[in-house]
């Protein structure tokens, strides 16, 4: 699992490109996995912001490429009304990876975790 910090500026439609690699560098195939992002007023605390892997969820998995591949390629968008209503200047974040044809979802990834450093607009 990586730690990441990252910068969203609220108000605004922020986007990141993740590509998921094995230790020698290669990508990894996201077929057959569906992906979910909590963002929290602290870890174990009120959600205050949740991106999925579903139709419209925020997360796309292999949709988009980089250098012409799309394996293992995420792109996560946060819609500026979704990120308007947040104040608190750092909260926490992971994003994780699931089996979608398992019941209980295993094998199971948790993919990033870290802050998310909010920079909050002025206007309004």
């Amino acid at each position: 699992m990586a730690t990441q910090n990252l910068t969203v500026a609220t108000g605004v439609t922020w986007e990141r490109t993740l590509i998921w690699t094995r230790a020698d560098g290669t990508r990894r195939s996201l077929a057959g996995l569906a992906a979910r992002l909590e963002v929290r007023a602290r870890r174990g605390g009120p959600l205050l912001l949740a991106l999925t892997s579903a139709v419209g969820g925020g997360i796309g998995l292999e949709q988009a490429t980089v250098d012409g591949d799309a394996a293992g390629v995420i792109t996560l968008t946060i819609p500026g009304p979704q990120s308007a209503p947040l104040t608190q200047s750092e909260v926490p974040y992971d994003l994780k990876l699931t089996t979608v044809a398992a019941p209980d979802g295993e094998p199971s990834y948790r993919l990033v975790e870290g802050l998310i450093i909010l920079d909050i607009g002025v206007t309004q």
